[in-house]
């Protein structure tokens, strides 16, 4: 059972502040991977210019590098990483939802998939066309809740491309008055 550190969850939420969270905002997290990367860097950029794409259409964008990087926050405990990834992974239930970046394998992405599908959070997908993504990962959310809906694909060549077709579909799908309907 998640018992949060009451000092820790203060510290994290002025954190969020600071990246323009505000209570009652759409949440969306954006889940990539952060571990044994080659082009960390370039895929941090893109998680963080996802944020923005989210940020710009009104909703919230919880990155989870910028609180929990495995590298520029080596102190954060384990614990304390699954604590705070766990429960804004579930934030997302109300109004918004997950967009995982299915570029690289990753462990902790594969941890965060199963999270939303067990709290019934809607998905967003991010793949680069012609790759393939996996069975599994596709009929979770129609294995757990009867519901394949919740789950939207969005193939791209490259990360301009993926940026502007999300932001085509947050266009579509999405107001801060309504939240995120797929």
């Amino acid at each position: 059972m998640l018992r949060p550190d009451l000092e820790e969850l203060g510290r994290f939420y002025k954190r969020l502040g600071e990246q323009g969270f505000e209570r009652g905002k759409p949440w969306f997290y954006i889940s990539g991977a952060l571990t044994g990367v080659s082009n960390i860097d370039d895929m941090k950029k893109f998680y963080e210019e996802l944020s923005d794409v989210i940020m710009n259409h009104g909703g919230f964008a919880y990155v989870p590098h910028r609180i929990t990087d495995p590298v520029e926050n080596p102190d954060v405990s384990p614990m304390e990483v699954y604590e705070v990834d766990m429960k804004s992974v579930i934030n997302c239930r109300r109004k918004g939802a997950m967009v995982t970046v299915l570029e690289h394998p990753s462990l902790g992405v594969g941890a965060e998939i199963q999270k939303s599908f067990s709290s019934g959070v809607k998905m967003i997908y991010l793949a680069p066309a012609g790759k393939g993504i996996s069975r599994l990962i596709m009929g979770g959310g129609e294995a757990l809740r009867g519901v394949s809906e919740d789950i939207f694909v969005i193939e791209y060549k490259n990360h301009k491309d993926a940026l502007k077709k999300f932001s085509e579909h947050l266009d579509e799908h999405f107001s801060v008055e309504r939240g995120y309907r797929n």
